[in-house]
């Protein structure tokens, strides 16, 4: 006997980023980010990519999502880009900014 029920597959939009505010943070991280763009999707594995270096995100709505940048070895732009599923990542041309340390006195 045989089942012939048909399955479907649900397949979503992939995640855009707009814009992320602030669009630059110190060295040392834990700048919190509003990330806005389309398709973000309430899952534990929302994740925002800061160069190589990934953060958790916390889900607000399809169009906002807020991730705390991680700490950087350097100064400098690195690309940032969102995913769904913590696999597949956006290839907007949005950057974010690691100011360099400021020295006292």
């Amino acid at each position: 006997m045989h089942n012939n029920a048909t399955h479907s597959l649900c397949v979503a939009d992939p995640p855009t980023v707009i814009a992320v505010a602030p669009v630059s943070g110190p060295q040392d991280g834990s700048t919190l980010l509003t990330v806005t763009g389309t398709e973000f999707l309430p899952r534990v594995s929302l994740t925002c990519q800061f160069g190589t270096m990934r953060s958790a995100a916390t889900y607000a709505t399809p169009s906002r999502l807020t991730c705390l940048s991680p700490a950087a070895s350097g100064a400098g732009d690195v690309s940032f880009a969102v995913s769904n599923n913590n696999q597949d990542f956006t290839a907007d041309a949005v950057a974010f900014t690691y100011d360099g340390m400021l020295g006292c006195g």
